[in-house]
């Protein structure tokens, strides 16, 4: 339930003027540009909070009929916490390789030969050497 058993729901996603500016600035700098998309981001997050579900309609007849739930242990695709896990795990990650976080934008990452930013389970990763950006 919203408000007792999980609170923020919310990830930010890169404005599309951040988006526009950076393809200008590719352009005109000439970086070469990549886009990563995460393969099934959400199950590979962990949860703060701890998630019961109910088996799947049809599933196992004995496990519905003893009212048998499941614990979570990772993130599901439709949890509405799901996309606020990833974005915290993905700008853990980032960090971590040294990219600092824009206080006007946080969708937007930048490291020393490098910018990244981040829609959902996208990234948009830019530098001048694309060996840079593998």
């Amino acid at each position: 339930m919203e408000g007792v058993d999980y609170f923020d729901t919310y990830a930010p996603v890169v404005s599309w003027t951040t988006v526009r500016l950076m393809f200008t600035l590719s352009i005109i700098l000439g970086l070469k540009m990549k886009k990563v998309d995460y393969a099934n981001a959400f199950v590979h997050t962990n949860l703060k909070e701890t998630v019961y579900v109910e088996f799947p309609k049809d599933f196992e007849q004995d496990a519905q009929e003893h009212n048998v739930v499941l614990k979570l242990n990772k993130s599901l695709y439709g949890l509405k916490q799901a996309p606020l896990a990833w974005f915290e795990k993905l700008c853990d990650g980032l960090k971590t390789q040294g990219f600092c976080q824009s206080t006007m934008e946080p969708c937007l990452f930048i490291h020393v030969d490098m910018i990244c930013l981040i829609y959902v389970d996208d990234c948009l990763f830019f530098a001048q050497d694309s060996l840079k950006i593998e």
